[in-house]
């Protein structure tokens, strides 16, 4: 039996294609599934256990937590704040506040929150996607 099962992840571990990094966002909606394009979605806040998705004007809630949505969601997208993801080409402006903190404008005219302990890493992701 151990020779077999041996046998088997040996023939998975050769057969299983390199996972690659998806282009949409599966989101349930009642008896319905909804593929969103990563490239709709403007930005991720938080509504108590949810997380809203902001395509243009719609808003769609997904329960996942945003360390991992924001794995799945990949470098095209920045963690400006615990609590928001933006997408960096969105970005329209920061407008700062006394504290280092600040919001970002979105392309579209939304707001997400900036906290500046992620400050760097948006300022950086600018910079490397306007070269």
């Amino acid at each position: 039996m151990a020779r077999a099962l041996d046998r088997v992840r040996r023939a998975l571990g050769r057969t299983l294609a390199p996972t690659t990094a998806p282009d949409h966002l599966e989101i349930r909606d009642g008896g319905r599934t909804l593929f969103l394009p990563l490239t709709a979605i403007d930005h991720v806040d938080v509504a108590g256990h949810y997380l809203c998705i902001h395509v243009e004007r719609e808003v769609h809630l997904l329960r996942l937590p945003m360390a991992e949505l924001a794995e799945r969601l990949g470098p095209a997208f920045v963690r400006t704040h615990r609590s928001a993801l933006v997408r960096v080409d969105r970005i329209a402006a920061i407008t700062d506040r006394r504290n280092g903190d600040g919001d970002v404008e979105l392309i579209g005219g939304g707001r997400a929150p900036l906290s500046r302990s992620y400050r760097a890493d948006v300022e950086a992701r600018l910079a490397a996607a306007k070269r």
